[in-house]
């Protein structure tokens, strides 16, 4: 794992330098951030803060998609596809319609009431499925809440009052 100290001063020295080299540090960069990224035990973090995480990963995917379709752009101009051995632009994007056609989604309702689901995502397209389904939990959670508080009042109200005999 690199020293992050090291990247900011590498990172502070290459502004100074052309775009290629500067495109070319922030790809170092950003594979290494990947690599860390990829070899942590998720299941071993503390759950306060992660949707905090998971927008930030999602800002992050947008603004990477923006990067890519603008290398994508220029890749497409310079007619640097048409050397030997290089993917042309089109294949890159039939690459990515092939991966998104191997993508599925099942619903199913099983027995009791449950349902189940399966399925196969795009990691943008999880992402939001994920954070969807855990809002729900917690809205459907905070709504059952509720109502059993509702029925506990309701039940307080309507429960015959004892007679006092007096002093």
């Amino acid at each position: 794992m690199s020293d992050p100290s090291r990247s900011v001063l590498v990172m502070d020295q290459a502004r100074g330098a052309s775009d290629g080299v500067r495109f070319a540090h922030g790809m170092n960069l950003l594979a290494e951030s990947l690599d860390v990224l990829g070899g942590v035990d998720v299941t071993e973090l503390p759950g306060v803060g992660l949707e905090e995480d998971v927008l930030s990963l999602l800002a992050s995917t947008r603004r990477l998609g923006a990067v890519q379709a603008a290398v994508t752009d220029r890749f497409a101009t310079t007619g640097a596809w048409a050397d030997s051995g290089a993917r042309t632009a089109r294949a890159v994007e039939a690459d990515e319609r092939q991966r998104d056609s191997e993508a599925y989604l099942h619903l199913s309702p099983i027995s009791h009431g449950m349902w189940r689901l399966d399925g196969l995502l795009p990691a943008e397209v999880g992402t939001h499925l994920s954070a969807l389904l855990t809002a729900a939990r917690r809205r459907l959670r905070a709504e059952a809440k509720q109502a059993a508080l509702s029925a506990a009042t309701d039940r307080k109200s309507t429960m015959p009052r004892s007679r006092s005999n007096g002093p």
